[in-house]
């Protein structure tokens, strides 16, 4: 007989601790800095920004993306080209020329050595932009071009206007009843608008009539009238019926007769304005203090 005795090992659970290194938050002053403000929010210090393309602010305005490293403390490594084709252009001629000088053989430049040569440059860790002040003495008088509405003229291939040429503008309208027991059967309320304008050599005539089957008198003459218009100074001249502008409870009468005046759409893709302009002349020298005492006196 074979006996046998097993013996049990008692296991022992053992927690593992990992303890992080902490930061002493700093107490915070009235000249604290922004990393000192971060840490004692966060209890760790800011970290550095990664290497990207960052907008460059040239005295507050954006002017494009470069390369950067950034740092903690505001500096930072600048790839060298691409901010040399953003500042040059607002730089004056000696101050370009040093610049390109001074770092023509370098692939990057330093904020430190932008500040160096007067151009103070710091990068913002809080905006994440570079930020490059120009003093006035090395700014150019950099020309802003404005946007202006192009006239399809000038681009568009326009036709020459023909010797003569003509349009006609037909517009009717009917109802029909096909049955009924109260109204009547067939076409009813019959209208017709005519518009026609023949012109030949800029010399343009237009008239229009109007029929109504339900009105007192069937058949209306509209406007009709004689235009020649003088594009480049912008002046129509009109013989035969006109309209007189009104406003407000004024009544339009029909009158008959010639008129010219201004009128700007005739070139409908220029904006003109009024002139706000204002000028003076002095009637003769101003007088000093001494002159206006003896004067009193």
């Amino acid at each position: 007989m074979v006996s046998a005795t097993m013996t049990g090992m008692a296991e022992t659970d053992t927690e593992l601790t990992t303890t992080e290194p902490t930061v002493q938050k700093a107490a915070l002053t009235r000249d604290s800095s922004v990393d000192d403000i971060f840490t004692a929010m966060f209890g760790t210090k800011q970290h550095t920004a990664a290497q990207l393309s960052y907008p460059v602010l040239i005295v507050g305005v954006n002017v494009g993306d470069v390369d950067v490293t950034p740092s903690n403390d505001g500096s930072a490594v600048i790839e060298r080209k691409p901010l040399m084709d953003l500042l040059l252009p607002i730089l004056t001629g000696d101050k370009q020329i040093e610049i390109l000088q001074t770092f023509k053989n370098d692939k990057t430049v330093t904020t430190a050595q932008l500040s160096a040569i007067g151009l103070e440059t710091r990068f913002n860790n809080t905006s994440l932009a570079l930020e490059v002040n120009v003093p006035l003495e090395y700014r150019a008088i950099v020309p802003i071009p404005l946007q202006r509405r192009r006239d399809p003229s000038e681009t568009l291939e326009i036709l020459p206007q023909a010797k003569t040429s003509a349009i006609v503008n037909v517009v009717g309208g009917s109802s029909y009843v096909h049955s009924s027991e109260f109204a009547e059967t067939g076409f009813n309320n019959t209208q017709v608008n005519i518009e026609a304008a023949v012109n030949h050599n800029g010399l343009v005539f237009e008239t229009s009539a109007r029929y109504v089957e339900t009105g007192e008198s069937k058949i209306q003459r509209g406007d009709t009238r004689i235009t020649k218009d003088f594009v480049e100074s912008q002046i129509r001249v009109e013989a035969g019926d006109l309209s007189v502008p009104t406003s407000g409870l004024q009544g339009n009468p029909r009158l008959a007769g010639i008129a010219g005046f201004r009128h700007f759409r005739l070139k409908p893709y220029e904006e003109f304005r009024a002139n706000p302009s204002q000028q003076f002349e002095l009637q003769r020298p101003a007088r000093g203090p001494a002159a206006i005492e003896r004067d009193v006196a």
